[in-house]
């Protein structure tokens, strides 16, 4: 976004923006001895969560 304020015409402002993780649902599976990527603003086991805080997850999902 601040490229393309800079220079429209860079290669880099023609690029679209990366899609919302608001309406996204990633399954993954890992070794024992691998660990999952996580990002803080989401919870770190969506099924568990749908369990533990069924109200929490409904209104951020």
């Amino acid at each position: 976004v601040q490229v393309a304020a800079i220079n429209p015409n860079h290669p880099l402002a023609q690029m679209p923006l990366p899609p919302s993780m608001k309406n996204c649902i990633q399954l993954a599976a890992c070794e024992a001895s691998e660990l999952l990527p996580m990002n803080p603003d989401l919870p770190a086991d969506l099924f568990t969560s749908c369990l533990t805080t069924p109200i929490k997850i409904a209104l951020r999902w």
